[in-house]
């Protein structure tokens, strides 16, 4: 069957709107979702470049934002941000110069199929967990179905974790003898700010005197949740403190939990 999105010229074809799924969705500053507060800001970033005459936002459902407990939509004022319910995306055709699924999108749905009929609208993923079991669920879906195409794209967070993707999408094609579509690939580091985060000699006293550490005490600190699972902080954890252990030395681990700064002693 020919696919009617090949061979069109993407080059000689204007469009300056910007799908967005899942976006300007804000939890508590407290909350313990890192890959939320990120795709939070990447929207903030979006409203900035000013690039877009238009940021279409769907979620699952417009009349549930802002339920208490839940994310709020929250879009820059004077910004031209719209919140539509998803199952509209389909029937859109013509109008997205790409459909930007945020890291949770891919963990819970499958974003390509979500597509407008017969667009050649590229749909790129952030990619923000490598081992989501949901995530490769619905990736092989999406590859296998062919709503997945070469022409997407997929951003990644590590360069291991874009290796792992090559790796598993070559077994794939192998176990199933089929030409699985490849999607275009990105590395683009999480930045971290050098001015913010440096050494501070004030802070670094007034921390331990707060948390009744000495100024000789070794101490671990851990930002995120160590399930091994999910991220790979809880084995370099393990090793830091064996070593620290092995050489006779007090530890203590200082976890930043939501509802504060916790010391754990741990040798």
């Amino acid at each position: 069957m020919t696919e009617p999105w090949r061979g069109i010229n993407i080059a000689a074809v204007s469009r300056s709107k910007l799908a967005i799924i899942n976006g300007f969705l804000k939890l508590d500053e407290s909350a313990p979702h890192g890959t939320n507060h990120a795709a939070f800001a990447i929207c903030e970033a979006f409203t900035r470049c000013g690039a877009y005459s238009a940021l279409d936002v769907f979620v699952d459902s417009v009349a549930s934002l802002n339920r208490p407990g839940g994310p709020r939509f929250v879009a820059p004022k004077d910004s031209p941000v719209i919140a539509m319910n998803k199952k509209r995306l389909p029937s859109l055709r013509d109008q997205y110069e790409a459909i930007y699924a945020l890291g949770t999108a891919s963990l819970f749905s499958i974003p390509h199929a979500l597509r407008p009929v017969a667009d050649w609208c590229p749909v790129i993923s952030e990619i923000d967990c490598t081992h989501g079991a949901g995530q490769w669920s619905n990736l092989f879906i999406a590859a296998m179905t062919k709503e997945l195409r070469e022409t997407d794209g997929l951003i990644f967070k590590a360069a291991a974790t874009e290796q792992a993707f090559t790796d598993v999408w070559s077994d794939w094609r192998d176990r199933f003898n089929k030409d699985l579509p490849m999607p275009q690939s990105l590395v683009s580091l999480n930045g971290i700010s050098l001015e913010d985060n440096q050494h501070n000699p004030v802070l670094r006293t007034e921390t331990r005197r707060e948390l009744g550490l000495s100024a000789d005490d070794v101490v671990f600190l851990g930002f995120s949740r160590l399930e091994p699972r999910l991220k790979g902080e809880s084995k370099s954890a393990r090793r830091s403190v064996a070593s620290t252990l092995a050489r006779n030395d007090p530890g203590l681990l200082v976890k930043n939990d939501p509802v504060g700064a916790r010391v754990i002693e741990v040798g």
